[in-house]
């Protein structure tokens, strides 16, 4: 009989939780699309795009280190990879946005791949000293190398974002884009840390031994973490850089 009772309980409480859910997001959705119209001045507003851009970046922050358990401090450094990435693509090659979306995606994935397999090989501590060295040596390098990065200086008008014949130059309609981007990184990390890669991150933030002892390949998926969260940081940087201009 208590089994019996049990049952419609659980499952009541399931069907609440789940309404509940579906109300917040038609909430969230609305007030969403209502930030545009009640936002009192553009100044408040610039800021609010400044927060959708930093979502992606967030996430890359927390799957490294939330999931991973690795201490990163460079991620500074994958942001400024994408943005000069983003804009080199569009300004120098004359590629359009999107394009330079991904590439930015790529080259701050690769740059995080190639961090990871040497991180691998020192304990967390050692781990976090090296992402701060690799995010110094990134700062110097962006302000020395005048020939692609021009410096202090930066680079100059970098246009905004397109995509076919729509150009994203209104603050509204880049909220909306950059908003739609940040939601399908946000969806793409919450299905991969629900999926067995986020599973084996969490047995080896916890335990790294077990993790290897259970059969995890615990080098593969730092690597992972890091190639993700990298690009990640790049879609940021590629945000920031055509908002800015």
């Amino acid at each position: 009989m208590a089994t019996k009772t049990a049952e419609p309980r659980s499952s009541n409480k399931t069907s609440a939780l789940r309404s509940w859910r579906v109300w917040l997001a038609v909430v969230g959705t609305i007030v969403l699309f209502a930030v545009p119209e009640v936002v009192p001045n553009d100044y408040v507003f610039r800021i609010i795009i400044s927060i959708i851009i930093d979502i992606p970046l967030a996430l890359s922050q927390n799957l490294i280190t939330g999931f991973g358990g690795m201490l990163t401090l460079g991620q500074a450094a994958f942001y400024g990879i994408g943005a000069y990435t983003s804009a080199l693509v569009v300004m120098r090659l004359g590629l359009p946005w999107p394009v330079a979306l991904v590439a930015a995606a790529l080259v701050a994935g690769i740059f995080g791949i190639l961090l990871g397999f040497p991180c691998l090989r020192v304990g967390s501590d050692y781990l976090t000293l090296m992402t701060i060295g690799f995010g110094e040596i990134f700062h110097i390098v962006a302000l020395n190398w005048m020939a692609v990065t021009r410096g202090p200086m930066g680079l100059p008008a970098v246009p905004p974002p397109e995509i076919g014949p729509v150009v994203f130059d209104d603050p509204k309609l880049i909220y909306f884009l950059y908003l739609a981007i940040s939601l399908l990184c946000y969806l793409f990390m919450h299905r991969l840390t629900r999926s067995h890669v986020g599973r084996a991150l969490i047995a080896i933030r916890e335990d790294e031994t077990a993790a290897l002892a259970m059969g995890i390949n615990v080098a593969r998926y730092k690597v992972l973490a890091f190639a993700f969260g990298s690009m990640w940081s790049g879609v940021s940087g590629s945000m920031l850089a055509h908002f800015l201009g």
